[in-house]
């Protein structure tokens, strides 16, 4: 879901601007942002849910932070050595502040945030009824999923600018306290594989009827700045209903999918790295040639996504053979320094 988002949203096909003659493809191109931000909830709700009932550990955001750091740099090298003419090189001090990276993650610096947040989360969650919880839910989603929003829609009011606060981080916090919510309090909707898969069909349907009806060159401007962004109440309910449905779904202990799994991370960090995304959808696989209708769009975007995916799964899978040991040392040395270091505080 996430990388056939980023096959629309990256790609060569400018999807912007409404061109009547091309308003199929266009609706599949809005609906494909709405698909990969509900991607995007899906991912952040599963991590939430089985981490809601642990302690914290320095060892999860550190080993984040390593495995982030080693693909960037070598992906920086590796294209800066293969393909110098798709980047210009970047100079020692940009490479290094104001964070040691070449290139940068918002999903990284958010979800880490996340992280360090969770004994505070986790603190709410034990804390506060049932009630309770689900009316700050219910607040934040006001806030964060319709005010933004509208704010985006009608922006001409005095100090109209992010009123809300709204960021990815906080945004974050917010879909850790409704997994948690639904880890601990295992409201009757979300058992039932008939309502919960009822409900994901239903959050799969809106937005397209909505993209249809807003698809005129009078409201695609609005259709389009706010489809793309990550806290659009139809991204998460979608990315919400998802998640329940398969946590009704038992299909056992499956080794391949588990190992498979482990490499979910690290297809984010390879294919939408600054210079990789560059490289893959705007070189390599064109978007724009395949706007003659709606179904070859689609199509294409299903089979690009699928083919960067298996190939960014292999290579993962290849540095966890070859780099995870030395990683997973280095990560571990750090997390007992900061463990035994908040002991001493």
């Amino acid at each position: 879901m996430i990388l056939i988002h980023h096959f629309a949203y990256h790609g060569t096909f400018n999807g912007q601007q409404f061109d009547m003659h091309r308003a199929s493809v266009q609706v599949v191109y809005n609906y494909l942002l709405i698909i990969g931000k509900a991607g995007v909830v899906a991912f952040v709700l599963i991590g939430a849910y089985f981490l809601s009932d642990k302690k914290f550990n320095f060892n999860r955001p550190v080993n984040l932070m390593i495995q982030t750091i080693f693909y960037s740099f070598v992906i920086y090298y590796v294209v800066i050595t293969w393909f110098p003419n798709y980047i210009e090189p970047i100079k020692n001090v940009d490479m290094w502040l104001p964070f040691p990276l070449p290139s940068n993650y918002w999903f990284v610096i958010s979800y880490i945030v996340m992280l360090f947040l969770m004994p505070i989360l986790n603190m709410i969650l034990n804390n506060f009824t049932q009630q309770k919880l689900l009316l700050i839910i219910s607040f934040l989603f006001l806030i964060w999923n319709v005010f933004a929003i509208v704010g985006n829609i009608f922006p001409g009011k005095i100090d109209n600018i992010n009123f809300t606060n709204y960021t990815e981080s906080n945004y974050f916090c917010e879909l850790y306290l409704i997994a948690g919510y639904i880890r601990r309090y295992n409201p009757n909707w979300s058992n039932s594989l008939f309502i919960t898969g009822i409900s994901f069909i239903i959050s799969a349907i809106l937005p397209i009827l909505l993209i249809i009806s807003l698809n005129n060159k009078n409201m695609y401007n609005v259709l389009t700045q706010n489809m793309a962004v990550l806290n659009n109440p139809f991204s998460l309910f979608m990315g919400v209903t998802l998640f329940v449905m398969f946590k009704n779904i038992n299909i056992g202990r499956i080794s391949i999918i588990n190992y498979i799994a482990n490499s979910m991370f690290g297809v984010y960090l390879i294919h939408d790295n600054s210079f990789v995304r560059i490289i893959l959808w705007k070189h390599l696989i064109n978007s724009q040639q395949y706007i003659q209708n709606w179904q070859s769009y689609l199509l294409m975007g299903l089979y690009y996504s699928f083919l960067v995916f298996i190939i960014c799964i292999l290579i993962d899978c290849l540095k966890r053979i070859i780099f995870n040991k030395a990683l997973n040392y280095v990560s571990n040395k750090l997390s007992y320094r900061f463990n035994k270091l908040t002991k001493i505080i």
